[in-house]
């Protein structure tokens, strides 16, 4: 196994180890207040559910990476995207609508919904044609440029357009973005980055040494699954046919299938349950659970 004293927080296990657990509470709310730059200072979050159970059999299990709700009542969605796809801004738009009609009960009016704020870091490039290596997307009345539906924003992160050096970060989130697109690099990072508090909490989390081995093949297995998957696409624009691609999303089905089994299992669904939800058989989910 290869050691190195940064993991990529990038990675699917990391990313969810430094933002989607209680330990690490204080990291999330302090990478949100930085990025958002919110009138509402967050002080409290509370880690909800990342897994949406569908209310009827043809409707799709949706999962996000972390799930949280403030201290007023506004859910945060906080993702990882690696890989850039085309359809991303509408899973965008469907994970924050999901979470925003799960509010919605008998005891809950329409009045009292709360906001949902999706914040997505891409590893690639996903608005083409916005230079700029952040954008806050809201809902605005076109004449007016006013925001009267309020309850939905999306933030996007673009780390391919990133091209800071250490010595020219000028902000907070310039240092998070600095972190998530080069922490993995080597075993030194830029003493001012190491100076900041949140950052270096941050870098603490990603310290190889501080995970025991059962999680670091965690890791490894989805850093595996990620280039297994590039591999795929080299290999369908190599020989222009779509063999390549065709392994690649085989793959990630399949992978995504038993990820979602798992998490039915944890929340405490049975075998048959899972089966039609997930599509894979008894005797397969038998094996893999």
């Amino acid at each position: 196994m290869v050691m190195q004293k940064y993991l990529d927080p990038k990675n699917d296990v990391a990313f969810k180890r430094l933002f989607g657990t209680e330990k690490n509470k204080e990291i999330l709310v302090n990478f949100l207040n930085d990025v958002l730059c919110r009138s509402n200072i967050i002080e409290e979050v509370e880690f909800l559910p990342t897994i949406n159970i569908p209310d009827s059999a043809e409707q799709r299990v949706s999962i996000v990476d972390v799930m949280c709700r403030d201290k007023a009542g506004a859910k945060f969605i906080i993702e990882m995207q690696v890989v850039s796809t085309l359809e991303y801004l509408k899973r965008a738009q469907y994970y924050a609508a999901r979470a925003y009609v799960g509010q919605r009960t008998k005891e809950v009016k329409y009045k009292d919904l709360k906001e949902v704020i999706f914040l997505a870091i891409c590893n690639q490039t996903i608005l083409p044609e916005h230079e700029h290596y952040i954008s806050y997307h809201v809902m605005l009345e076109q004449s007016t440029h006013k925001n009267h539906l309020k309850d939905f924003s999306y933030t996007f992160i673009e780390l391919e357009k990133f091209n800071k050096s250490a010595e020219e970060l000028s902000s907070q989130l310039d240092k998070w973005i600095y972190f998530f697109k080069h922490a993995e690099e080597g075993e030194v990072f830029p003493q001012q980055l190491m100076k900041d508090e949140h950052i270096h909490q941050a870098l603490d989390e990603m310290k190889s040494f501080n995970w025991s081995e059962e999680e670091l093949l965690a890791y490894e297995h989805v850093e595996y699954e990620h280039y297994a998957y590039i591999e795929g696409m080299a290999l369908a624009k190599e020989d222009g046919k779509k063999i390549g691609e065709q392994i690649g999303l085989e793959k990630g089905k399949i992978e995504g299938k038993i990820e979602i089994a798992k998490k039915l299992k944890d929340v405490g669904m049975n075998d048959k349950q899972i089966a039609a939800i997930t599509e894979l058989t008894i005797d397969e989910i038998s094996k893999i659970l």
